[in-house]
């Protein structure tokens, strides 16, 4: 430990301090229910195994074994951590299953590459597909695809918090909900996906960059569990949730709601910011009920967006299915 203290500042020395930076940051991760800064930390759980890693290797041809073992620790607890999404069970698709493809991206506000928004939305070609940060320009944009999603339920916004919901299949019970205090909208509709009824809820909370918006970004995820809980249909939810696998507050959610992490056994899923590939850390995802198969799950390339698009493919069994009424078809018109 003298050395981490007494480094001195040339290369080595600044190398010992960014290792010693990554350990006090992939501790201080593991405490995300304390509050706001200790939850920040816990984002960054693949770059803190990669650097320190990395310095392991450097301090271990300089014969410097203790600082390699204390790096290769701290490395191996970020590791366990993100080792579900490696080696996880991966679904297989069974014969006579439904199947459903669906799309999130955020399109960012600002951005005006409608373009490759409505290409890479062509390309996947998603029976259901979220937009976030939409506003009224973004939607004149993309009205051409309405030819193929005939059925679309919006509230556009000025301030990156407008959504849509783009269906290929019939809606029903289409509403805007405000969940927690943070006043921002989320869409909600079923579908039906063969003889199932599926609830589907498309939110977008506020990023954590304050103690205060990380108090209404919990309160979001707070509403959002307890609207899964109330439903009796399988639940679909596709969203910049502003938190990754990792935070304390995104594990809470997908043990209280019993909700299925489509990333898990998969890899990490990383698609924000788009831009900068070493820090990018995965904050957009879609969480499934347990009656769904997740049989693929991609990353998209970028539209021009800070995000980066999700497609998953899934799977609806049939041989336990029940069957229900056929819902009634309502366009929702702007």
């Amino acid at each position: 430990m003298n050395g981490f203290l007494s480094a001195k500042i040339n290369f080595a020395g600044v190398l010992l301090w960014l290792g010693t930076l990554a350990c006090v940051c992939t501790a201080s991760g593991f405490l995300g229910a304390i509050g706001w800064p200790f939850e920040i930390t816990s984002h960054f759980r693949v770059q803190y195994a990669a650097c320190l890693l990395a310095l392991a290797a450097y301090f271990f041809l300089r014969k410097r074994f203790k600082t390699v073992a204390i790096f290769v620790v701290f490395a191996t607890a970020n590791l366990i951590v993100i080792a579900p999404y490696f080696w996880g069970p991966g679904a297989v698709e069974a014969p006579g299953g439904y199947k459903l493809r669906v799309m999130l991206l955020n399109v960012r506000t600002e951005n005006e590459r409608h373009d490759l928004v409505i290409d890479c939305v062509n390309k996947f070609r998603p029976d259901l597909l979220v937009l976030e940060e939409v506003n009224e320009r973004w939607l004149n944009e993309l009205s051409r695809l309405r030819e193929d999603f005939p059925q679309v339920m919006e509230q556009p916004r000025e301030d990156n918090f407008g959504i849509a919901l783009f269906s290929r299949l019939p809606l029903s019970g289409s509403k805007i909900l405000y969940l927690g205090g943070a006043e921002v909208p989320s869409v909600t509709a079923q579908i039906d996906v063969g003889v199932r009824r599926v609830t589907v809820l498309g939110t977008h909370p506020l990023p954590p960059g304050s103690p205060e918006t990380f108090r209404l970004r919990n309160e979001q995820l707070d509403g959002l569990a307890k609207f899964v809980l109330c439903q009796t249909n399988p639940v679909l939810v596709l969203g910049d949730l502003n938190a990754t696998p990792w935070s304390y507050y995104f594990q809470r959610l997908v043990r209280e709601t019993r909700l299925t992490d489509s990333a898990k056994g998969r890899g990490i899923h990383a698609t924000w910011p788009a831009a900068m590939f070493p820090l990018r850390i995965p904050i957009d995802h879609c969480l499934v009920s347990q009656e769904f198969r997740v049989v693929k799950r991609v990353t998209g390339y970028s539209v021009g967006s800070d995000h980066l698009p999700v497609v998953v493919d899934l799977e609806l069994p049939s041989g336990d299915a029940r069957i229900i009424p056929p819902v009634v078809a309502r366009q929702n018109s702007r």
